[in-house]
């Protein structure tokens, strides 16, 4: 843990991630990304010379499961508030809808719900589990299938919901996570989701694993590449 609150520390301050005062929504899906990020956020706020609030918001896409009770415990252990949103997501992507892939449409309203969540409850800004890896993979996917190089921002403010996404773990290889999640034996939900293992990203996830037998920096390249976009895209903004 001390690894990942060193990165997580580092990544918050690089981006200005945390204001005086701010009201944090942890997403907390159940996966090991976003239970180690609650882990990790609890103990952050300990000693952060910021202070901050947090709390926890679990979106219900419709999946028979014990999920929520799960990750209520949790935060009843640590006297964090917690708030379960009951959605219809499952029955519209899998449902009504017959969409090819169907994690973009599913990932919208995912996020959808939780800023509307967020926002109803007084949060300010929502902490996503998101790690380097993920970064990797969504650079990629965009390059290869829709031929743009973009990845999602460290930090994105949505000024027509007044709530802000952070990404505190964007600096951590998944790796660390995994290794984290079971030195400390977080109670890691099982993945229930019907498309999970089937999709392009996991296709992309497996070719940058298969590159990185033959260059053992790729990861580390393309993250490396990613920061130079995104440096190169605020310098921009600045200048308009």
């Amino acid at each position: 843990m001390k690894r990942i609150l060193s990165l997580l520390r580092k990544t918050i301050n690089k981006y200005d991630m945390i204001k005086t005062d701010d009201t944090i929504a942890i997403a907390v899906s159940g996966g090991k990304d976003s239970m180690v990020l609650l882990e990790a956020m609890y103990r952050y706020q300990k000693f952060s010379p910021i202070h901050f609030e947090i709390g926890v918001i679990y979106i219900d896409i419709g999946f028979e499961d014990n999920n929520c009770s799960v990750i209520e415990n949790i935060c009843k252990n640590y006297s964090i508030p917690f708030v379960c949103e009951n959605t219809f997501i499952k029955h519209v992507v899998f449902d009504v809808d017959t969409v090819k892939n169907p994690c973009s449409l599913c990932s919208r309203m995912r996020r959808a719900a939780l800023c509307d969540t967020a926002k109803r409850y007084g949060y300010n800004k929502i902490a996503l589990g998101h790690n380097r890896d993920d970064a990797n993979e969504t650079l990629m996917l965009n390059l290869l299938r829709n031929a743009k190089i973009e990845c999602f921002e460290p930090k994105t403010t949505y000024d027509d919901v007044g709530i802000t996404i952070i990404r505190p773990l964007v600096a951590t290889p998944e790796h660390e996570i995994y290794s984290c999640a079971r030195r400390l034996n977080l109670p890691i939900c099982q993945k229930n989701c019907p498309a999970d293992g089937n999709t392009d990203r996991e296709r992309i996830k497996q070719l940058i694993h298969s590159i990185s037998n033959e260059i053992p920096d790729v990861k580390k390249n393309i993250f490396s590449a990613i920061q130079k976009l995104s440096e190169f895209s605020s310098k921009e903004k600045r200048e308009e």
